[in-house]
Formats: structure tokens, C-alpha cells, sequence
């Protein structure tokens, strides 16, 4: 991968294009190509066991500026990363759906379980 390449790729990540490339990629050139290294570094140190820290902060809407653009470019690039936002995503929405009240417990159904508990006291 040159220089060119390098930056073309690191563009079509940051404007939302997944699966462009892959992280070792990006961090193999940025290893051995100073220039690229200094430009575009904060999207290269992220690494893969760093993005499980911001996963909260993402779901609820508070990862902003820098550290937003450096997730969102990670997980365009990663797709082991994408495929574990997507399962996690699918956990909090479906734990969510669970979490909604539903209907109360019928009145006879509350006076039954008291009365058992007292009859079991006694």
C-alpha cells in the first residue's frame, strides 16, 4: 500500500464506507511511513480491545468530536469489531424490548400469593 492508496482508503473509512481495508493494513504502512503515521495516527492507535470501553457511550448518544470520528472509523475498518457492534446492538435493543412494563399482575393473582405466604407463616 502506498502513500496514495493509504489516504484514499483512510478517507472512504472516515466518510462511512466499511470494509475498505482492514486495521493491520492501515497500521503496517503508518509503520513504516512517518508522514502518513503524524496525519493520520489517532485513527491508527485505536486498537481492537479499546472499543469495548466506548461501547456505552456510543448507545447512548454521548461519544462525541474526536473520539466519535476514531469509533466510527474503527468500526468501518474492523470488520471483526463491525460484526461485534452489531451483536451488541442487537442485545441492547432486544434487552430493551424486555424491559418495557408489561400489564400488571391480576389482583387475584396477588391476593392468592399473600395469602399462601400467610398460611405458611403460621
Amino acid at each position: 500500500m502506498n502513500c496514495v492508496q493509504f489516504e484514499s482508503a483512510i478517507e472512504a473509512l472516515r466518510t462511512g464506507a466499511p470494509g475498505a481495508a482492514v486495521c493491520d493494513q492501515f497500521r503496517a504502512h503508518a509503520r513504516s511511513c512517518p508522514s502518513c503515521a503524524t496525519r493520520f495516527g489517532p485513527y491508527l492507535k485505536t486498537k481492537c480491545s479499546e472499543i469495548t470501553d466506548f461501547l456505552c457511550d456510543y448507545f447512548d448518544g454521548n461519544l462525541q468530536g474526536d473520539t466519535r470520528q476514531v469509533f466510527d472509523f474503527h468500526i468501518n475498518a474492523c470488520p471483526e469489531c463491525r460484526c461485534y457492534l452489531d451483536s451488541y446492538a442487537l442485545t441492547v435493543r432486544r434487552t430493551r424490548e424486555l424491559s418495557v412494563a408489561s400489564e400488571p399482575a391480576p389482583q387475584r393473582l396477588i391476593d392468592a400469593i399473600l395469602a399462601a405466604r400467610r398460611a405458611q407463616s403460621n
